[in-house]
C-alpha cells in the first residue's frame, strides 16, 4: 500500500430493523510503515467522523459494520470489520430510511466525474418542518460535512487520510474540497435486492 492508494469504505448501518449502505472514498497521503492500512482508516474514520455521524441521527439508528477494499490502483480484496458504535445522541423516532438528508461534495475539478453526494438516513422527526431541517440542527449537519474536507489522522497512527470522489471509470480520486448541505429532505425510491 502506498501513497495515493483510495480506499472504499462501505459503511452499513440499522435503522429500525432496516439495513442502509453509505459509501465513501478515502486517498492515503503518506506510506504505511508498519501499519495496516486497513486498520488505520477504519479506527480515523471512529475516531473522527462517527461522533459527529452519531450527532445528526435518532436514537434508533446505529452503525453496525466497516466494509473495507482498496479500489486503486490495483484492486485488492475487502476486509471487514464488525462492531457497535452507539446508537443516535437524539431519543426521538426517526424518519423513515429513504427520506434522507443530502451533502453534495466538490473537488474543484468541474466535471461530473468529480462531484458526489451523501444521502444520510436516520433523521429525527422533530428536527424536520415541511420537509426542511431546522436552523440547530443544520450546524450539526455543517459540522459533519465539514468533516470531509480535512486531512486526519487517527490518535496515536501515522497514516493521514483525505475523503475523495472517486471515479472508476478514469481511476481517478479527487479530494473534496468543500461541501454544500442541502435544507431539504429527499425522499429516495425504494430499491430492492
Amino acid at each position: 500500500m502506498a501513497i495515493n492508494d483510495v480506499y472504499k469504505l462501505v459503511c452499513i448501518q440499522s435503522q429500525n430493523n432496516i439495513s442502509i449502505a453509505n459509501v465513501f472514498h478515502f486517498k492515503q497521503l503518506a506510506a504505511e510503515g508498519a501499519e495496516n492500512p486497513f486498520d488505520s482508516l477504519t479506527q480515523m474514520f471512529t475516531e473522527h467522523f462517527v461522533p459527529e455521524w452519531q450527532a445528526i441521527c435518532s436514537d434508533r439508528w446505529s452503525l453496525t459494520d466497516l466494509l473495507v477494499n482498496k479500489v486503486g490502483p490495483p484492486p485488492e480484496p475487502s476486509q471487514e470489520f464488525n462492531f457497535t458504535t452507539g446508537s443516535g445522541d437524539f431519543i426521538q423516532e426517526p424518519l423513515p430510511p429513504n427520506q434522507c438528508l443530502v451533502i453534495r461534495t466538490y473537488t474543484g475539478v468541474w466535471e461530473k466525474f468529480a462531484r458526489g453526494r451523501m444521502h444520510l438516513s436516520g433523521i429525527p422527526v422533530t428536527v424536520t418542518q415541511q420537509g426542511s431541517i431546522s436552523g440547530t440542527y443544520f450546524g450539526l449537519v455543517q459540522a459533519f460535512g465539514a468533516k470531509f474536507t480535512a486531512t486526519h489522522t487517527k490518535t496515536g497512527l501515522t497514516i493521514p487520510w483525505r475523503a475523495c470522489v472517486w471515479s472508476e471509470l478514469f481511476t481517478v480520486a479527487n479530494e473534496i474540497t468543500h461541501t454544500v448541505e442541502l435544507v431539504g429532505i429527499k425522499t429516495l425510491r425504494s430499491r430492492t435486492r
